[in-house]
Parts: structure tokens; C-alpha cells; sequence
């Protein structure tokens, strides 16, 4: 089965990240690797801890102590995934 890793990015919104996840538990595809990239804002390691029994692979949790543009914390992400297909999951406001 092909792995598929979603890539959320996130900044100062561990309410949305929170939404983000629920959003990603709820599919039916079971081979799913979770990437958060912490854009340099608040903590969100409870966030992501209520939700690694969640799914199948650990969650992974990249925390960047400086905010980078959208696309360096984007490709932060998929140079961390492992999967062979790549899902960017945007967080709207």
C-alpha cells in the first residue's frame, strides 16, 4: 500500500492544527504519515500528543525556533516525509 504523507504547516493556530488532524484521523486510507512543521510559534507538542495512538506511523513534530517563509516551512516538511505521495494540507484562518 502507498504511503502518503500530509504535510501540515502551522503558526500560532494550535486550535486549527487541532481541526487539521480530526480532519486527517477521519480518512478511510490507512497508510498515512503525518508531518507538522511548527512555523516557529507557540508549542503545539500537546496538540500532536493527543493524536500519535491516532494513526499507524508516529507523527512527526519539526519545530522551527525562527518563522521562514511559507515555502522554506513547506519544503521543511516534505524533506522530513517519507511517504511516495505528498499531501499539503492547508490550515485556513
Amino acid at each position: 500500500m502507498t504511503l502518503v504523507s500530509v504535510i501540515i504547516r502551522t503558526f500560532q493556530r494550535p486550535q486549527r492544527l487541532w481541526s487539521a488532524l480530526e480532519s486527517v484521523a477521519m480518512q478511510t486510507y490507512p497508510a498515512i504519515e503525518i508531518v507538522v512543521v511548527n512555523n516557529g510559534g507557540i508549542a503545539v507538542e500537546d496538540v500532536v500528543e493527543r493524536y500519535k495512538q491516532t494513526f499507524s506511523q508516529p507523527i512527526q513534530l519539526i519545530t522551527l525556533t525562527e518563522p521562514v517563509q511559507l515555502g522554506a516551512a513547506r519544503n521543511r516538511g516534505v524533506a522530513a516525509a517519507h511517504g511516495e505521495l505528498i499531501a499539503l494540507l492547508v490550515l485556513q484562518l
